[in-house]
């Protein structure tokens, strides 16, 4: 599980450089605050997906015990 967390964590950081960068690209016309507001998102996303599966994980603990 501790290579999932450091995937997830790279895939987090990778994201919070290159979604701005992307949504930039993609609606040429939208201001810096428009790509932090996605990049942002982008990274809530892979927050909440991280504590889904710790959640998940400590529930299966749980239950083997």
């Amino acid at each position: 599980m501790k290579n999932t967390k450091l995937i997830v964590l790279v895939l987090v950081v990778i994201s919070a450089f290159l979604g701005p960068l992307l949504f930039s690209e993609i609606m040429p016309g939208g201001d810096v605050n428009t790509n932090l507001i996605w990049g942002s998102i982008i990274v809530l996303a892979a927050v909440v997906s991280m504590s889904t599966s710790l959640i998940l994980e400590k529930l299966d603990e749980l239950k083997n015990k």
